[in-house]
């Protein structure tokens, strides 16, 4: 689990100071972080579609994909390295 710092840290990074969305204005809103690996059966194929979501008490979510830097970033700060396997996975709770 994560600090709420590294929360503070996270969301200056997908929200910069010059961005027109105050991110200081949702941080007491975020409810949870949590690491997903969803997988779906397409046939022959299995697709995996790794994300991380920023859940918010009134019910809206901000998904970060895999391949973004803050993806990336999150995943460091956390010292997440999870075997393919692992579906969900709490990096902050309120």
């Amino acid at each position: 689990m994560i600090t709420t710092n590294q929360v503070w840290q996270i969301m200056n990074k997908l929200f910069p100071e010059n961005a027109s969305m105050p991110y200081n204005e949702l941080i007491g809103d975020i409810s949870c972080i949590i690491y997903r690996n969803d997988i779906f059966e397409c046939g022959d194929k299995t697709i995996r579609s790794k994300h991380i979501d920023i859940e918010f008490s009134f019910g809206e979510c901000y998904e970060i994909p895999q391949d973004t830097p803050v993806f990336q970033f999150i995943c460091n700060i956390c010292n997440l390295s999870l075997p393919e396997e692992t579906q969900e996975f709490i990096i902050y709770q309120k």
